[in-house]
């Protein structure tokens, strides 16, 4: 009986897929919490069909992710926020965190930076944008 509890946590929390309730509204939210992991993937099973998911730690601290919606269903994206100015690219657009007039419908959150996002197959990085002192400007 308890044997599932480790599939459902990874499930959940590190992959970070889980149903936003009531089921009616046909919505996930993926939301990745990785900890000192590199990587991690997987296909989960939910109400409406199978959400693959797809995060990678690159050594300049940039993630990398791939994540797919199936069909009928919305998805609020939490990609964590690096720095306090971090740069999101998704589908090779680059994402303005400071307006939100872009295809993406976007709000942030002290760690989190959510994106609403259809069906489909989205890939993106979140990086941390580095910012240089005047000093060393020069």
């Amino acid at each position: 009986n308890w044997g599932a509890a480790p599939t459902y946590f990874l499930s959940k929390y590190v992959l970070g897929v889980r149903v936003d309730d009531p089921v009616i509204n046909k919505r996930i939210i993926i939301e990745p919490r990785l900890g000192d992991l590199r990587q991690a993937k997987g296909t989960v099973v939910t109400e409406f069909g199978p959400v693959s998911v797809r995060w990678e730690k690159a050594e300049n601290n940039t993630l990398k992710f791939q994540v797919e919606i199936p069909a009928g269903v919305r998805a609020e994206l939490h990609l964590p926020r690096l720095s306090k100015n971090s740069t999101v690219l998704i589908d090779n657009q680059s994402i303005d965190l400071t307006d939100s007039e872009d295809d993406f419908d976007m709000r942030k959150f002290s760690r989190f930076i959510a994106f609403q996002v259809g069906p489909g197959k989205y890939v993106g990085s979140v990086q941390p944008r580095t910012v240089e002192s005047p000093a060393k400007r020069n």
